[in-house]
């Protein structure tokens, strides 16, 4: 039989920890300090790098306030100089002052008049867009102020067809200054906290508005950076917790495009416009912004300053004055005179029909030629048609070559002019004042909207001049002409009806020659009585 022996068990093993600090090696120690300088080197080149950015665009802003416009890298390197050339206490001093300064712009932030942040992530592209790339903003505030007053209300009730003594009064009341001094305070605590570089405030009556007496307040900020940082800041400007129409400006193409928006838009508040009460701007028009006279142009076609004012601003702006003067000039004595002769033909509708003495045996003679032209659309309804219908024709209805003038000869006041107008309409008929004249101006014929003619204070020596224009021929005539014929001009006058109305119309005539033409071309008729119906 086998005996097994046991073994007793081994005893556990130990396991001593050793708490040994080991120093590392000295290559490991000089490689952690030279990354440790690394590091700080790097830190310390961001933070210049950063100072000396914010001290060029700082710089650069100052630059741009003064007017000056150099070219963006040549400016840049001259004041990356001026950082380069600074010493460090310099350089630190300035970083101080400038964190300062920021922090004091932060607290703003917490004033109530100012609007909530907007929220750009959830507003549309586009909208996005646009005033990320604006160079500026146009505010415009509307509410009811000063409505609740009833001496304001009659104010502008009593002036409101005069808005230049409106104005005036409405400079001189203490509350829409008051208004005015309150919403520029604001626009200027606001504009140094967003970093604007320029901008303008006015206060205007809106004349066009429903609500009579209602006011409007604008405010234009140029930028002078376009981002979208600057562009967000913009949506917190209010003003009574109203939120504004904003219009972002937007740069115009072709060269300094950008800066002629930002241009005009500025002078959109400093012009003198027609209800304008107060204004107040950092960009003065003319002694630090130019002003375009296309600008003034523009305002003044859509009436929003006077004539006046317009040309007292496009002398100031220098800039293609004599021209730009001379188009307004021109533009108001055309619209002058198109308004007069509207006020004339609306005036003349009907006047006198109703009391003209009945048509002669001579009249119907000369009549009788323009029978043919009394058929048409224009003319069928005139007191010459009218006559004509009511007897029978005198000689066959055909077209003739040559036509007699009309002469109506007599003394003043018996009414020679209104009747030779009404034949053919007085709104239609074309009348010239020719006293000592030889040579009358017959341009406005050219524009088509006369059928007949009437020369007032006429007499022989006018038709014996113009003998081709009187006979009414189908062949172009020249008038005005001269040695050069520069203001020379041709008129047809086939089959026109012309009349001569003179007070005395064979005075001082010795052409015999003269006196048997005329007498052989026209229809004489002396006038010794009224040709209107007293009754």
């Amino acid at each position: 039989m086998d005996i097994q022996q046991e073994h007793p068990p081994a005893p556990p093993a130990v396991r001593i920890r050793i708490n040994r600090k080991m120093p590392r090696p000295l290559a490991y120690q000089n490689l952690d300090r030279v990354r440790s300088k690394l590091d700080m080197c790097k830190q310390m080149w961001k933070v210049n790098r950063s100072n000396e950015e914010k001290y060029i665009n700082w710089r650069r802003a100052e630059v741009r306030t003064h007017g000056v416009s150099a070219d963006y890298y040549a400016v840049r390197r001259q004041i990356r100089l001026e950082w380069l050339n600074l010493s460090g206490t310099e350089k630190s001093n300035w970083a101080k002052a400038f964190t300062l300064r920021e922090l004091q712009a932060a607290q703003v932030t917490v004033q109530p008049w100012m609007l909530p942040e907007f929220d750009a992530a959830n507003a549309p592209p586009p909208l996005v867009k646009d005033f990320s790339l604006a160079p500026g903003c146009l505010f415009t505030f509307n509410n009811g102020w000063l409505l609740d007053k009833p001496d304001w209300c009659d104010l502008v009730k009593d002036l409101q067809d005069s808005p230049a003594e409106l104005v005036k009064q409405a400079r001189k009341r203490e509350d829409t200054m008051a208004l005015f001094d309150r919403f520029s305070v604001q626009a200027d605590c606001f504009a140094r906290w967003a970093g604007w570089q320029d901008w303008s405030v006015s206060l205007e009556i809106s004349l066009d508005a429903e609500d009579l007496g209602r006011v409007h307040l604008h405010a234009f900020a140029s930028f002078g950076v376009s981002n979208f940082l600057v562009g967000r800041k913009a949506f917190r400007f209010g003003f009574d917790q109203l939120y504004p129409d904003r219009r972002w400006c937007k740069g115009r193409k072709g060269p300094g495009g950008k800066d002629k928006a930002l241009r005009d838009g500025h002078y959109y508040l400093q012009a003198p416009k027609i209800g304008q009460i107060a204004m107040k701007t950092t960009w003065p028009k003319f002694s630090k912004m130019p002003v375009n006279s296309s600008a003034v142009k523009d305002l003044w076609r859509k009436r929003k300053i006077n004539t006046r004012d317009a040309k007292v601003e496009i002398v100031q702006c220098r800039d293609r004055t004599p021209a730009m003067l001379r188009e307004i000039e021109d533009t108001m004595q055309a619209e002058y005179r198109i308004q007069a002769e509207d006020a004339w033909k609306t005036g003349c509708l009907g006047w006198g029909e109703s009391t003209a003495k009945e048509e002669t045996a001579k009249e119907m003679e000369w009549l009788e030629q323009f029978r043919f032209k009394c058929s048409s659309a224009e003319l069928r309804r005139t007191p010459a048609a009218i006559a004509m219908e009511a007897v029978p024709h005198a000689m066959a209805e055909c077209r003739q070559r040559r036509f007699k003038l009309l002469i109506y000869d007599g003394p003043s006041g018996f009414g020679k002019t209104e009747r030779a107008t009404r034949w053919f309409g007085s709104d239609r008929t074309l009348t010239i004042q020719c006293k000592n004249i030889t040579t009358p101006n017959l341009r406005d014929w050219q524009t088509g909207d006369y059928e007949a003619m009437v020369f007032d204070e006429g007499n022989w020596s006018l038709v014996s001049t113009n003998r081709a224009l009187f006979q009414a021929g189908p062949r172009p005539i020249q008038m005005s002409q001269s040695q050069c014929n520069d203001r020379c001009y041709t008129l047809h006058v086939d089959a026109c009806p012309m009349v001569v109305t003179s007070n005395d119309f064979w005075e001082g005539c010795t052409d015999w020659s003269a006196w048997e033409w005329i007498r052989q071309n026209s229809v004489y008729i002396y006038i010794d009585c009224k040709q209107y119906n007293m009754t």
